[in-house]
């Protein structure tokens, strides 16, 4: 579920389903997925498809649709999707939290360029200390990674929407520091990022 290589495939494949599932067109033909259709529309008004909700007991408290999927795939679409929002779990951390991950990613990434040098191998992207390293595309990683990911796995299990909400907030750090400029200083010999100016005093 971890593997980047299959991403986009698994979030698509999540996507899809549930679109699917929650358009109008659909039919069921049996008496028990019909059954599992009735009111599947949760709190927050997001008809949360390839599901089908129970009330947890407590008209009360937030959250009170437990999702349940409806077959063995789809739980495992699901588990895999939330492993991938675990694997990038820190882009929903506190700012701090979050910039010591990405310093730490950044080193091992370069640490790999420095192996990959001595021993004449072509370096990979970003893995070269002398470049540009990953605190320099954050903006773009959110954009194409990291924000659909979490946006997709909240619209389904509303009860995750504060990490979004949190991916938000670092992503506008991001943003604001013009594309992660000045949240990176590094030397050639090591890497480390720093907080962005006038956020120090969050940590």
């Amino acid at each position: 579920a971890t593997d980047m290589k299959q991403h986009f495939a698994i979030v698509s494949h999540f996507t899809t389903i549930h679109r699917l599932s929650s358009s109008d067109s659909l039919t069921p033909s049996l008496p028990s997925l019909k059954e599992c259709t009735r009111g599947r529309r949760s709190e927050s008004g997001y008809s949360s498809a390839g599901h089908h909700s129970l009330n947890s007991g407590d008209p009360g408290a937030p959250g009170q649709h437990v999702i349940v999927p409806l077959d063995e795939a789809e739980r495992l679409l699901s588990l895999q999707v939330a492993l991938k929002c675990c694997d990038l779990g820190h882009t929903a951390s506190a700012l701090p939290v979050h910039l010591r991950w990405v310093a730490a990613l950044e080193e091992e990434f370069f640490r790999q360029g420095d192996a990959e040098r001595a021993a004449g191998m072509t370096i990979s992207p970003l893995f070269d200390r002398n470049k540009q390293g990953i605190s320099k595309s954050q903006v773009g990683f959110y954009d194409i990674v990291v924000i659909p990911l979490f946006h997709a796995f909240a619209r389904v299990f509303p009860g995750s929407r504060p990490l979004l909400t949190y991916v938000m907030r670092n992503y506008k750090v991001w943003t604001e520091q013009g594309t992660g400029s000045h949240c990176s200083q590094r030397s050639r010999s090591g890497s480390q990022v720093a907080s962005p100016p006038g956020l120090q005093d969050e940590q």
